[in-house]
């Protein structure tokens, strides 16, 4: 579903998803920013109104609409085109579950940002009812149905195993979900969770350097 934001953009995100990680930067200090798998740049622009110093990077910068923010080519499955410790923050919405090696993914936003920074992950929810139920019926994730060319979920991504990918390297602060619908029908619901949001949105603290020295004694 594409929607719009007021400054015209069109984005491959529910905008309902942006609005609920945009709210969990709400009260944090401006600084700079990494919009990771940008896309249009809806997010992008939305953030740098917020006043965020906003870069973004995707496999396709020549879908990037903004000209007044840096977009960088970047292949997702690789090193990320940064420096060590650049942002303050880094967000990526509906990326991972389109990414071959999650874990490395997750390095590289912890390599990306300072010590203490702010990463927020968002993605597809395989803990709400109707994903559960369609696998009890069919053995197959309900989101995870498309070819790769068509829609690109090839890596399922459960809270439990993001959980498991950020342990040493980021600790997690909050979890929210997006929106509650009826699937196919986009008919909306009156509750929130695990058990009824179409999207996770994970809020992560990066480690601070000594605590990812600590937990790495003994190696992984």
């Amino acid at each position: 579903m594409s929607d719009k934001y007021s400054f015209g953009v069109e984005s491959f995100t529910n905008q309902r998803i942006h609005t609920k990680l945009i709210s969990l930067l709400s009260e944090e200090k401006r600084g700079k920013l990494v919009d990771v798998g940008a896309g249009t740049g809806a997010l992008s622009n939305k953030l740098k109104s917020e006043g965020f110093e906003v870069t973004a990077c995707d496999i396709n910068p020549g879908n990037f609409i903004p000209k007044n923010i840096d977009c960088q080519e970047a292949n997702l499955n690789t090193n990320f085109p940064f420096d060590d410790a650049t942002f303050d923050y880094a967000v990526s919405a509906e990326v991972i579950e389109h990414i071959e090696n999650p874990w490395f993914f997750v390095r590289e936003l912890h390599r990306i940002t300072k010590s203490d920074g702010i990463v927020i992950i968002s993605t597809p929810n395989l803990h709400n009812w109707y994903v559960r139920l369609y696998f009890v019926l069919t053995s197959k994730l309900y989101n995870f149905l498309s070819s790769y060319e068509k829609i690109g979920h090839i890596t399922p991504i459960f809270l439990w195993n993001l959980e498991r990918m950020a342990e040493g390297l980021f600790d997690i602060l909050e979890v929210r979900t997006s929106h509650s619908i009826v699937p196919n029908f986009d008919i909306s619901l009156p509750f929130e969770g695990l058990f009824f949001g179409q999207c996770i949105v994970v809020k992560m603290r990066r480690k601070s350097n000594e605590e990812y020295q600590e937990s790495r004694i003994g190696g992984y």
